[in-house]
């Protein structure tokens, strides 16, 4: 127990904590370490300097820079006589007291030392290494916080290159989901860039073009990258990596089947999950870099600049970090502008109060505000919303404000309002909608990379579930035949059926009412669409089962899927409560990990599962009769080009960083469909069939969802002046 190599095992050990954010017991493991590596090697070994800076890492994690700095500037001192001040490891130690002193806000110090420290990396590495970028953006920062603007913008300017090379060659071999791991290592730059920019805009005019060509790389970037192989793989007349490509997605449809559905057998789950890990890393090495994925990083605000035309408009909302909160601004291009022009707008809290409220006058200030004098003689804009602005129907945001007025809804809702306030009613006589045409992309890259042109109109294919008998078991394939299909599957099910947690009702989920709305709805939509010489598929009723849906999309996807059901969206909030209680007693969507699990669509016998026994449905259909947004993600609905989800809260689900919304609307985008119609909050019933009526009949003339649906919103805005909740609810995303 006094060798150098139990000192270097216990100093892994320490590792392994500190990365578990265990730090007492990192803090123990390094002390012994460095006490052994002090007897056994001296106090002026490399090793010993080794353990004094490991030390450092954690007290300064800790916020002790007291004691961080003097462990910092011993193990500096040892590097420098015992390696040299060429040695890399001198040069970490520079870097890292850099960064103290920069947490100290003590600048002057930590300018020298990062400098120090980039010069020595640099000679070693070359201008391109990781290590060179993260001491150039620690620079940036530096400057930025300085006030010396155009010398951050510089170091910006050579940080963000090297970060998009990096990118996108890392993300030519890393799988699903080591980009995740990848990518919440990166978002603290993109962040930081949005910071620069809204300190820097009234000085330096220039600055806004960084972050808006970040903006245009960093937003969906783990969606886009996963449809980019998806469409890849299907261009490739490789037909083993096909096969391993669907071995992969039915991988991945057990392990989110067994995730949706609740299992004690958490093993069987990670098994699934790790064999379709291992076959996506296989994927993308022999892929490597493909040309959509490659564009993508080249594509910069001018390009989209160059697609807009004289009275058009582009906004790219941003989410920053400031004074420990998130905060948002606008930054806006049109044709004539030699930078982006940057609105600074409200903070997160702020905003998801008015949100919550449906407070659509206070919204003007806090999310447009200071944009308006920006677009004179513009009729269309189009915009990517960022954050909490993803729950934001800017449709309805309120121009001139009269006195708003709380009421309750008289009518019923589709769905549940979890943390909701009750419904807003508003005499507001102008909404943007009235002065604007509004198009609301994931990322206005779309103008410039191609995609809004490969929009085509739809196929004239429907199919159309509404009017679900919520209570009584679905009518399916018998067994028999399911086990024929798929014998794997059934494998699978049965094995999580026998694991199932034993629950009862007490806490679980209230019994969904029946919809009639929707099944009115339901008749209206076929009526018109059979005149229109439209092919046509309705299940209602005990029709709309979960498996024999999947089944039936996956076989062939319409041009058109509707879908008027209730839907549901449970918060991180909510998680955590039913953390607290015994799992038996809450519903597995409350309490679930992954987000896109937390949210759904209610299909055929779905109160049997949500009420407490969802062994009985898997047992007798094959499913529980809930589809989750994970279940969406892992199904093939390419050939459909618009899913209109008319149930409440579908565009809801948890915010990730630059990737927006966690939820149904990523799960259909995954499935690889192009345009959505979502709804933010617990929509009306009666009025969602009369927009919803509105928007087919023109959508059988025009074939084009985009016109149609704002046609139709605009028709109920007109009807329904005062009353929000009954036309904003719905927005279309594309």
């Amino acid at each position: 127990d006094a060798h150098p190599n139990y000192a270097s095992s216990l100093n892994s050990l320490g590792n392994i904590y500190f990365e578990l954010d265990d730090f007492k017991n990192a803090e123990t493991y390094y002390k012994q370490a460095m006490e052994i590596r002090k007897k056994a090697l001296g106090d002026a070994h490399p090793g010993y300097a080794s353990s004094l800076n490991d030390l450092g890492n954690l007290y300064s994690t800790l916020g002790d820079f007291r004691n961080a700095e003097i462990f910092y500037k011993q193990a500096i001192e040892i590097r420098k006589n015992a390696l040299g001040d060429a040695n890399l490891d001198y040069a970490g130690s520079l870097n890292n007291l850099g960064i103290l002193h920069k947490n100290f806000r003590n600048y002057k110090s930590a300018e020298p030392l990062f400098k120090n420290a980039l010069q020595l990396y640099t000679a070693k590495y070359g201008s391109e290494n990781p290590n060179v970028e993260l001491i150039l953006s620690n620079l940036s920062w530096l400057y930025t916080a300085m006030g010396e603007f155009n010398t951050a913008e510089q170091y910006y300017k050579e940080s963000f290159k090297i970060k998009l090379e990096n990118i996108n060659s890392d993300f030519s071999w890393l799988s699903a989901n080591e980009k995740i791991a990848y990518w919440n290592q990166e978002n603290k730059f993109f962040f930081d860039l949005g910071y620069f920019s809204y300190k820097a805009w009234k000085e330096l005019n220039s600055s806004t073009e960084l972050t808006y060509n970040a903006s245009l790389v960093s937003k969906s970037l783990l969606l886009e990258t996963s449809r980019e192989l998806e469409q890849a793989i299907s261009n490739s007349s490789d037909e083993v990596m096909k096969n391993q490509f669907k071995e992969m997605k039915q991988l991945l449809k057990f392990y989110n089947k067994i995730q949706s559905e609740g299992s004690a057998n958490k093993e069987m789950a990670l098994n699934y999950k790790r064999q379709a890990d291992s076959l996506d890393k296989i994927l993308v090495n022999k892929l490597g870099v493909y040309a959509d994925s490659k564009r993508k990083f080249k594509i910069t605000w001018k390009d989209v600049q160059s697609n807009l035309g004289s009275t058009e408009a582009a906004i790219e909302f941003v989410r920053f970090y400031k004074d420990s909160l998130y905060n948002y601004m606008a930054l806006v291009v049109r044709p004539e502008y030699e930078y982006p022009k940057l609105v600074k707008l409200g903070d997160e809290l702020a905003i998801q109060a008015a949100v919550q409220s449906k407070d659509y006058a206070s919204l003007y200030n806090l999310a447009w505000k200071g944009i308006d004098s920006l677009l004179e003689g513009v009729q269309r804009v189009y915009y990517s919303p960022s954050g909490e602005l993803n729950n934001v129907s800017f449709s309805a945001i309120c121009l001139q404000n009269g006195n708003d007025l709380v009421i309750s809804s008289q009518n019923a809702n589709r769905g549940m309002i979890i943390g909701s306030k009750i419904t807003t009613k508003t005499d507001c006589k102008t909404v943007l909608m009235d002065k604007y045409e509004l198009h609301q992309l994931t990322s206005t890259r779309y103008l410039a990379d191609g995609t809004l042109q490969k929009e085509k109109t739809v196929q004239q294919s429907l199919v159309i579930l509404g009017g679900i008998n919520y209570d009584e078991k679905p009518e399916q394939t018998s067994k028999e035949e399911r086990e024929q299909t798929n014998e794997n599957e059934d494998y699978a099910l049965m094995n999580n059926l026998n694991q199932m947690v034993n629950r009862n009702s007490t806490n679980y989920g209230k019994r969904m009412e029946y919809l009639s709305g929707t099944n009115e709805e339901v008749i209206i939509i076929e009526n018109l669409l059979n005149n229109s010489k439209w092919k046509v598929q309705t299940r209602s009723d005990k029709s709309a089962g979960e498996y024999e849906f999947k089944k039936e999309m996956e076989s062939k996807s319409p041009g058109v899927l509707h879908v008027a059901t209730h839907g549901f969206a449970f918060p991180e909030e909510i998680k955590k409560e039913g953390k607290m209680m015994e799992l038996n007693q809450t519903s597995t969507y409350k309490i679930a990990e992954d987000p896109m699990v937390r949210c759904g669509l209610m299909l055929s016998g779905s109160n049997i599962s949500w009420t407490g026994n969802p062994q009985r449905m898997i047992e007798q259909t094959g499913d529980d009769g809930i589809l989750t947004a994970a279940e969406v993600a892992n199904m093939d609905l390419s050939n459909t080009k618009l899913v209109v989800l008319s149930a409440c809260e579908t565009g809801l689900g948890k915010i990730e960083g630059s990737e927006g919304t966690f939820g149904l609307k990523r799960g259909f985008k995954l499935a690889g469909v192009e345009q959505l119609v979502v709804s933010l909050w617990s929509v009306p019933d009666k009025e969602t069939m009369e927009l919803m009526t509105m928007f087919y009949s023109d959508l059988t003339q025009s074939l084009n969802p985009v016109s149609s649906f704002e046609k139709a919103q605009k028709e109920m805005r007109l009807k329904y002046p005062t009353d929000l909740e009954k036309w904003a609810g719905f927005v279309l995303v594309r």
